[in-house]
C-alpha cells in the first residue's frame, strides 16, 4: 500500500539556524516548552497551501516573535519568516514582541543584518502599543532585591521608533533616553535612515536606583544623522527635558516638555537645529 511521502516544503525542520535561536537569546522570556509548543501545533498544517498563501495571507495575522519562531517547523514556513524580515514586513511590537524598549531594539539591531540591500527601510523599526512600558529591563543586585543603576537608554545606531501617541503611549525611563553615536558609521547606517521619535511621552526622574544626578530627558550627542522628535513629550528629568549637543540636523515639532529641572530645550556646542510648534513651560530654567 502506497502512502503520500511528505513534500520537501513540508518536512519538519530541526531548527532554524538564522532566525530562532538569536531571536530567542535575545528574548530572556522565552522557555524551551513554547519552542516545544509551537513546532507541534503548526507541524501539522495542511500540505496543499502555497507557499504564497503564507507569506501574504497567513502570517499577516501572526506577530513578528511568532513568525520567527514558527521557522523552526517546517520549511515553509521558514522560507515565509525569511521573506517577512528580509522584506521588512512587520516591525518590532512592543509589548507583542519585545518586553522593553531596550529589548525591541536590540531585536530590531539584529533583523537589520538580516535584510537584504536595495530593499530600502521600513516605515517603523519598533511600534509602541498604548500603555506605560520600560525603556530597559530592571537589573537587581543578587543579594538583595535593589535594583541596579544601568545608565540612560542608549540608541546609538539610526532608527524609527513610534509610539500610539504621546498622550497614549509613555515610556518609564528615569536614566533618560540618550541618541548618538561616538563612532563613525559604517556607510548604510550613514545614507540608510534617521533617528526618529515619535508619538510617545518620555517619563523621566531625577533619581535611578539610589543614586542621584543630572540626567537629560533625552539628549541628542554627537550626531551625523538627521534626527526627528514629533509629537513627544519629557517631563521630570533632572536636567533638561530636550538636550542637543554637537549635532547639525536636528527637527523637534510638537513637543511638550514640562516640569523639568533644568530648560525645557537646550542646544550647545555649535548645535543648530528647527524647532516648530513646542509647548515648553513650567521648567526650572525655560
Amino acid at each position: 500500500m502506497n502512502t503520500k511521502q511528505p513534500t520537501d516544503q513540508t518536512k519538519p525542520l530541526k531548527r532554524s539556524k538564522s532566525l530562532l535561536p538569536r531571536f530567542a537569546a535575545i528574548d530572556h522570556t522565552t522557555s524551551h516548552s513554547t519552542h516545544k509548543r509551537s513546532k507541534s501545533l503548526l507541524s501539522s498544517r495542511p500540505t496543499d497551501l502555497p507557499l504564497e498563501v503564507w507569506k501574504s495571507g497567513i502570517s499577516s495575522y501572526l506577530g513578528l516573535r511568532d513568525i520567527c519562531l514558527s521557522a523552526a517547523t517546517c520549511k515553509t514556513l521558514d522560507l515565509a519568516s525569511k521573506f517577512c524580515v528580509e522584506h521588512n514586513v512587520k516591525p518590532v511590537l512592543v509589548p507583542e514582541d519585545a518586553t522593553s524598549l531596550e529589548h525591541a531594539i536590540q531585536v530590531s539591531e539584529f533583523l537589520r543584518k538580516k535584510r537584504k540591500q536595495g530593499l530600502g527601510a521600513p516605515q517603523v523599526d519598533v511600534l509602541i502599543s498604548p500603555g506605560t512600558h520600560p525603556a530597559q529591563r530592571l537589573r537587581y543586585k543578587r543579594s538583595t532585591s535593589t535594583p541596579l543603576f544601568t545608565g540612560a537608554l542608549q540608541i546609538t545606531k539610526p532608527i524609527q521608533i513610534a509610539g500610539s501617541g504621546r498622550e497614549q503611549t509613555f515610556i518609564e525611563a528615569n536614566a533618560g533616553i540618550r541618541i548618538g553615536c561616538c563612532r563613525k558609521l559604517t556607510k548604510i547606517e550613514s545614507i540608510e535612515k534617521s533617528y526618529v521619535l515619535q508619538g510617545l511621552t518620555v517619563l523621566a526622574g531625577s533619581t535611578t536606583a539610589g543614586k542621584s544626578s543630572l540626567l537629560h530627558g533625552i539628549e541628542i550627542s554627537n550626531c551625523t544623522n538627521a534626527v526627528f522628535l514629533e509629537d513627544v513629550g519629557v517631563s521630570h528629568a533632572s536636567g533638561d527635558g530636550v538636550h542637543v549637543s554637537n549635532s547639525t540636523e536636528v527637527t523637534i515639532s510638537q513637543l511638550h516638555s514640562t516640569n523639568n529641572s533644568g530648560e525645557g530645550i537646550c542646544f550647545c556646542n555649535a548645535s543648530v537645529g528647527t524647532v516648530l510648534s513646542c509647548d515648553v513651560r513650567e521648567n526650572y530654567l525655560t
